[in-house]
């Protein structure tokens, strides 16, 4: 017949221990590295915050300066066109026709 040794609670706890120290290990492994995610998540998260905002920013001030870009186009051609007349209209007394004899006494305005 053979002879059994009592199982004590300590010697349940020390084969437990041997056992289950792998799996510990692995678990704190993987709980280091989902902090370690977490940490690089946030700080993805917080830099793609920004450059939304950013792009936001740039936005609204490329829409501003559409607008102001169209006001000043609109205010250039505005100015050309009143600049043409003012030269149109100071050629009016310039007019000279060659091939006609000139009087000396003879008035030009």
């Amino acid at each position: 017949m053979s002879k059994t040794k009592p199982i004590t609670i300590e010697a349940i706890s020390a084969i437990l221990d041997e056992k289950l120290s792998p799996i510990l290990l692995t678990v704190n492994g993987l709980k280091d590295s989902v902090q370690f995610l977490s940490e690089k998540f946030d700080d993805v998260f917080k830099k793609v915050e920004e450059l939304d905002n950013k792009v936001s920013h740039v936005h609204s001030e490329n829409k501003h300066l559409k607008v102001e870009l169209l006001r000043l186009s609109t205010i250039v051609d505005q100015q050309s066109k009143e600049l043409n007349e003012i030269e149109q209209y100071s050629r009016r007394d310039c007019v000279e026709i060659s091939g006609l004899p000139q009087e000396t006494d003879e008035d030009l305005n």
